[in-house]
Formats: structure tokens, sequence, C-alpha cells
């Protein structure tokens, strides 16, 4: 979800920075795990704590990306269900599903909550299976590559953070522009 509907690291960033002084755009986050970034100086505990005030007291502030409304409207219309599977923990289930009813009102028939960095983490892959998910759109190579070793077939969009990992499958379709992501469902099909 992270990234893929919501630009959270667009909130996260100046947050990190109100507390830390430290300043650093998007385009520099070179990992997926934003904290591990060495211009940033941050602790996993410090993350966590930034993540969840972001993500509990300013989610209203957090904007969708921006091809997301119109491209998940038309995929709409070509399937009949569209889900949304998060890394997040279930902790967040309130904020989150209160901004994807605000962003996405009738786009996805169901929220699923991997809750990954907790005791009860369900793969993506796993939920996938469960649901008999078709194509996952994926920002995390790591999680990307998981879901294609299980056949599930994957478009990972390019961001800093995923590009020069090794793709050795073709159930992994990247994407430079989101744009792009119809076409290639297109052609999968």
């Amino acid at each position: 979800m992270d990234e893929v509907l919501s630009q959270t690291l667009e909130s996260v960033l100046p947050h990190h920075h109100k507390i830390n002084n430290k300043l650093v755009t998007v385009d520099q986050v070179t990992d997926y795990y934003w904290w591990q970034v060495a211009e940033l100086h941050t602790t996993f505990e410090e993350a966590i704590s930034i993540m969840n005030t972001v993500l509990f007291d300013k989610h209203a502030d957090i904007l969708p990306v921006a091809w997301s409304q119109d491209a998940l409207a038309t995929l709409k219309q070509w399937w009949h269900t569209l889900v949304v599977i998060t890394a997040r923990p279930k902790q967040f289930y309130d904020s989150t599903m209160l901004w994807i009813n605000t962003h996405f009102a009738k786009i996805f028939d169901e929220v699923y909550f991997a809750s990954y960095h907790s005791a009860d983490a369900i793969p993506k892959r796993q939920i996938c299976h469960n649901l008999w998910v078709e194509i996952m759109i994926e920002d995390n190579h790591h999680y990307a590559l998981d879901l294609i070793e299980h056949n599930v077939p994957t478009i990972l969009l390019n961001r800093p953070w995923n590009i020069g990992g090794e793709d050795p499958n073709i159930w992994l379709y990247r994407v430079d522009h989101r744009d792009e992501i119809p076409q290639v469902i297109t052609d999968m099909k």
C-alpha cells in the first residue's frame, strides 16, 4: 500500500526532519527500509515511533500516489475484485481504512494486513495464494521476489530503493511509470 497507493514516505521524511534535523528526499532513499539510509542516522525504534505518529496521527495528510486513483478505477472496470495487501500491522487498521475509504471509495473489495515487523506476520505470498490473486503490484524488491518464487505474477514499480536487484523470473514485470501498468496487465493476460 505504502508507495504503491499512498505517498507515505513523503509524509514520513518531513516528520523525521523535524525530529532529527536530517533532510532527505524520497529520491535519496535507496533502501526500502528507509531508516537504514545512512544520511538519516535513524534507529529501527525511532523509525517505528515516526511511523506510528504518521500512520496514527497524520494519516489524513498522506496523499495518494498521483496515478493511483484513475488507474485503479480503470482496473476495477476490468476485474471484478481488487484487494489491498499491505505490510502494515493490524494496529493501523482504523487509520488505514479511513484513508482508503477517503481516497479509494468503492475501488477495493477487501484490505488485508500482512503485519510485517510484528509477531503475527503473514507473508504476502500466503495471502495471495489464499485469495487466488492473479497479479500483485509491489514496490519492495524482496517482497516481489518472494511473490514470484511462489508463482504470483508481480509488477514492480521502479523506485530508488529497488533498482539494481536481480530479476530472475518471467513472473516479474518492472515498470518505470505507473501509467504502464494497465498495458502490462493486458500483455500478461
